[in-house]
């Protein structure tokens, strides 16, 4: 006797009570977390679980009888069809999703299946299931915010600046940008003296300032390539407005630092470049860096012009700022 004989011949009552099969799928499918759909070739909705209706917020006379797409993600009973056929060919499908917020405003993103039935070329029928993908999403997005962001700074890393340049430089859409290449005056003076740590606290306060300076209504971006190199991308602006921003953001960058080991400043080489759709983004980005290091030598050309007519005076004036303030790197008194 096998298992299942010896279940049925056993005394129990839920097999002695004879409940119809139908009945049992109803209750089977009606409990089951997933939302579920039973769609006629029309594109009517047939029949749904609690599930479906706890979902979309309906009633069963709101639902059945509706067009399929009004519920779901699909233009129409056709693309529902040719979902279910590709299902059962086994070729690639990809689950149209949709968007569903509840009363009390929590989303939820779900994703579609569709399976004909009678399985076969011509379904009768088509059975949609819904399955919660919120937390894949949730996931995919932070891994991706993640991979684009500099985990000191919280700013855009080297691969968010080179999608973003990519973008403003596509030749067909992009609108052009221009591009602030930025290298701190001062910053190996203060990692040496004082440690990574102040370091660090310096780049963290800078980075916070460059991103108060720019267009955020405009999509600007401040990406950090590392060390103590920034970049700013300004979509849409032309020479004139770029040349506007420098100082602004020098004036920005100059003003003294509170740090645990006192009051720090530091200045800032900035090289700019106006970028048109079509140009090569990494040529672009290397001309920026060449002329920087070109206004990094003049300032340092001007400093040590300064110290010549000034032989009691210090060995090396503010990377930026007053001509009369504290050194680049070293703590005010």
């Amino acid at each position: 006797m096998t298992t299942v004989d010896a279940v049925r011949a056993s005394a129990c009552p839920h097999l002695a009570m004879g409940v119809p099969d139908a009945t049992l799928s109803v209750l089977l499918v009606d409990a089951c977390a997933a939302p579920l759909a039973l769609i006629d070739r029309c594109g009517h909705f047939l029949r749904v679980n609690s599930a479906f209706l706890r979902l979309t917020g309906r009633t069963v006379g709101d639902v059945v009888g509706a067009d399929v797409a009004e519920l779901l993600p699909v233009e129409g009973v056709g693309q529902v069809i040719d979902l279910a056929q590709r299902t059962a060919a086994g070729r690639p499908v990809e689950p149209p999703e949709s968007l569903w917020v509840d009363e009390l405003g929590h989303r939820r993103r779900v994703a579609w299946t569709f399976t004909g039935a009678p399985s076969g070329r011509t379904p009768v029928y088509v059975i949609a299931t819904g399955v919660d993908v919120t937390r894949e999403r949730l996931a995919e997005a932070s891994w991706r915010e993640r991979a684009q962001t500099d985990h000191l700074t919280g700013l855009a890393n080297r691969t968010a600046l080179e999608s973003a340049l990519a973008a403003h430089l596509e030749p067909e859409r992009g609108t052009g940008c221009g591009i602030l290449f930025c290298d701190l005056d001062g910053f190996k003076a203060v990692n040496d003296t004082y440690g990574h740590s102040t370091g660090d606290q310096v780049l963290v306060e800078i980075a916070q300032r460059l991103a108060a300076n720019v267009r955020t209504a405009r999509g600007d971006v401040v990406a950090r390539l590392g060390g103590d190199e920034f970049v700013v991308v300004l979509p849409g602006c032309g020479d004139l407005e770029l040349r506007a921003v420098v100082p602004r953001i020098e004036r920005a960058v100059a003003r003294p630092l509170r740090l645990d080991v006192g009051l720090v400043r530091v200045g800032v080489s900035i090289g700019s470049r106006v970028a048109d759709p079509g140009d090569d983004a990494a040529a672009v980005l290397a001309e920026a860096d060449e002329r920087m290091y070109r206004a990094k030598s003049a300032r340092k050309e001007r400093r040590a012009a300064a110290a010549a007519v000034r032989p009691d005076g210090p060995a090396a004036g503010p990377a930026d700022g007053p001509a009369d303030g504290p050194a680049a790197g070293l703590p005010e008194g």
